[in-house]
């Protein structure tokens, strides 16, 4: 009888785990593109959201009608009716709201794409952030690259370090991270340094306060001032955010 009812019991959890999410888990459904940015060739990853829609983020100077497909976990796809053939390029990603329709299953991908911002893409030397989010101490190697207006002003640049900075901050979800060239660097036409940060802005919605404190600190003649540039922040192939880049103070 006690095994009876533990059987029963054991039934009604399993018939209480969300539907959803344990499909997803065994589907499995993973996209990238390849998008041509600054005349290089960049793997994005599409991002799942809280929302259960996928999300494909672009840099500013991306052509969206260029953007070559690959996909795992699906044998077949297609995007608002139109086949997409793995490995293909298809004008099909257009920005907006799309219709994926992956061996049978319905998934909704949005497509963003920026304003006139740079964007900086940094690869870490394990391909992942799974060291450098595990402590904020923890310091990667890899490389850096800075695209501006179409063109490659920071050309696969080596970094000594990517590492978390911040204190409540580091705490967030979206992070903020330092950086350290092997030598110095001229980044966004803010001078040459070794060392930059990468504030992440997570608790301001609006992004613009500590772009707005450090321009009126500018305009009274401050010293020590702080430059800084905003752009989207891609490591690994996944989009990060917006987020300021300034002088290590």
């Amino acid at each position: 009888m006690k095994k009876m009812i533990s059987l029963l019991l054991a039934a009604l959890l399993l018939c209480a785990l969300p539907i959803q999410s344990f499909a997803a888990e065994k589907k499995g459904f993973a996209l990238t593109v390849t998008a041509i940015a600054g005349c290089r060739a960049t793997r994005l990853s599409a991002q799942k959201n809280d929302d259960g829609r996928y999300y494909l983020y672009l840099p500013a100077d991306c052509d969206p009608s260029g953007l070559t497909v690959s996909f795992t976990g699906a044998k077949s796809v297609s995007c608002d009716g139109a086949a997409v053939e793995n490995g293909k390029t298809t004008g099909a990603l257009s920005v907006g709201t799309h219709n994926l329709k992956t061996d049978g299953t319905n998934v909704s991908l949005v497509v963003l794409q920026s304003a006139s911002i740079p964007s900086v893409w940094i690869e870490t030397e394990s391909g992942s952030l799974e060291k450098i989010h595990a402590s904020k101490e923890n310091k990667e190697k890899g490389t850096v690259t800075v695209i501006e207006n179409g063109s490659a002003v920071i050309d696969n640049a080596a970094l000594k370090s990517v590492k978390g900075r911040g204190n409540s901050t580091w705490n967030a979800d979206k992070k903020p991270y330092n950086i350290n060239f092997d030598k110095k660097t001229d980044v966004l036409g803010m001078g040459k340094a070794k060392k930059w940060s990468l504030l992440a802005n997570h608790y301001d919605a609006t992004l613009l306060r500590n772009a707005v404190a450090f321009d009126l600190a500018e305009a009274f003649g401050l010293p020590f001032t702080p430059s800084y540039r905003i752009a989207d922040l891609y490591i690994n192939g996944e989009y990060q955010g917006n987020y300021m880049i300034t002088e290590s103070v």
